[in-house]
């Protein structure tokens, strides 16, 4: 089954051949994010720029009253994804600069990470996400000069934050590339991070799997290398001399060649005459 949302906040449920089975306004405004529970398949999780992120039983789902939980946000919401770990909890963006974690199975609030992201028209909105295997959640930084803490050259980088204490845990940055990291996301063993900057897209991945790799390398590297500088000796080898018996050789095979040169032209003068 696959779910989509919106700008008017419709939901839609299809099936994989395109098939619509339901189709109905469950939110006010724009449906910014559906996903189903990675541990319950019927449960069913919308956001929208309402300010509300819902739950929903895709069973038993009619029509707006269906609503199992409302989750009320103080500005609209980019975001909502279950936890890899368990899908026990729910980690929320809003248009703002706030992360929220909730908890199963009633949904309750457990923290608020403060964090600028701000909402800005004319760019992606903002995301934070999981990691698969912890409970640590990427999320793109939009410096804001009124957000506490703010300093000149604040640089746009990517944090990652621990979701149980809310402290940044590390950040990323490549100076060779400084535009608004939007959307990140981790692959499923969580040691390689993709990262989405307008039209460029950054790949992130431990040092000590990098310094492996390298060496992993290095023995094809000096064969090809080997090879190459074998190859490039040998073309530069100096041609060598011949010897006095080949240019002799030479030279009586050329004089015989005039030899009968001049008996051909000789027996064609007498044939003539």
């Amino acid at each position: 089954m696959v779910v989509a949302g919106d700008n008017v906040g419709n939901t839609q449920l299809m099936m994989y051949e395109g098939k619509q089975i339901f189709n109905c306004r469950l939110h006010k405004q724009k449906v910014t994010h559906a996903e189903f529970s990675p541990r319950e398949e019927w449960l069913l999780c919308t956001s929208s720029t309402d300010q509300t992120v819902q739950f929903w039983d895709v069973r038993m789902m009619k029509d707006r009253k269906s609503s199992l939980y409302i989750l009320k946000h103080e500005k609209g919401i980019n975001s909502a994804y279950f936890s890899g770990t368990d899908g026990c909890r729910l980690l929320t963006t809003d248009q703002g600069n706030q992360v929220r974690v909730y908890r199963a199975p009633d949904w309750v609030l457990e923290r608020k990470i403060s964090h600028p992201h701000r909402f800005f028209q004319h760019i992606t909105p903002i995301k934070a996400t999981w990691h698969p295997l912890q409970d640590l959640a990427v999320i793109g930084r939009y410096p804001d000069p009124k957000f506490p803490g703010y300093h000149d050259g604040e640089l746009r980088s990517i944090d990652i934050l621990d979701v149980e204490t809310g402290d940044l845990v590390t950040s990323l940055s490549d100076p060779s590339s400084s535009g608004l990291v939007c959307v990140n996301k981790f692959n499923r063993r969580g040691d390689v991070l993709a990262s989405g900057m307008g039209v460029h897209i950054l790949l992130w991945t431990r040092k000590e799997e990098v310094s492996e790799r390298q060496k992993s390398l290095l023995p094809a590297m000096k064969s090809y290398l080997d090879n190459s500088n074998h190859s490039n000796q040998s073309s530069r080898r100096p041609r060598q001399p011949k010897s006095k018996e080949t240019k002799t050789k030479e030279k009586t095979n050329t004089k015989t060649d005039k030899e009968k040169l001049k008996l051909k032209m000789k027996n064609s003068k007498k044939k003539n005459d």
